[in-house]
């Protein structure tokens, strides 16, 4: 995936197509995969997804081989082969892109809390700091979990989801 990362001159629908590819390629380039779930994973339809392999096939970054089940002829998962060392090659020089901004995001000793300054109760340092906000996580157990845990504002927005009645 980094080589598709490096690579200059590819266009968009090409990277996202080879990016795809790339999550299921072993070290040597191969890729066995429907083209539906490189579509699906690409973000884009099946046609898209055909064309670009067309596209990356002609510029000589992809060979693909469609396989059929020998008992019924059927059509299996293709198998596509990454150009490596071309995808390589196409490698962008380094790039500056200028201060990072790091150093901007320090904090101060006055900024961070120190022991003399906290709560003299016994359970701070053990309850989590927005246990009143959130409940504990029935699945996770952990507190304020926003994947195991839906927010009070996901079950007003199925309000919305409703039918609401016309008025006439």
């Amino acid at each position: 995936m980094n080589l598709v990362f490096q690579a200059s001159g590819l266009k968009t629908g090409e990277g996202a197509f080879l990016m795809a590819c790339a999550n299921h390629t072993d070290n040597r380039g191969y890729v066995i995969a429907h083209m539906r779930q490189l579509a699906d994973e690409a973000h884009m339809t099946l046609r898209a997804a055909q064309d670009n392999r067309a596209r990356l096939e002609a510029r000589g970054l992809l060979k693909s081989k469609e396989r059929l089940n020998p008992k019924n002829r059927a059509q299996m998962a293709n198998l596509f082969r990454i150009n490596l060392d071309k995808l390589a090659a196409m490698k962008r020089s380094k790039t500056d892109y200028g201060p990072t901004l790091i150093e901007e995001l320090t904090f101060d000793a006055s900024d961070t809390p120190s022991e003399e300054n906290s709560s003299s109760d016994p359970h701070a340092e053990s309850a989590p700091p927005m246990q009143n906000l959130h409940p504990p996580c029935r699945i996770c157990g952990g507190w304020g979990c926003r994947i195991c845990t839906p927010s009070p504002s996901f079950f007003f927005s199925l309000f919305s989801l409703w039918p609401r009645p016309s008025h006439r």
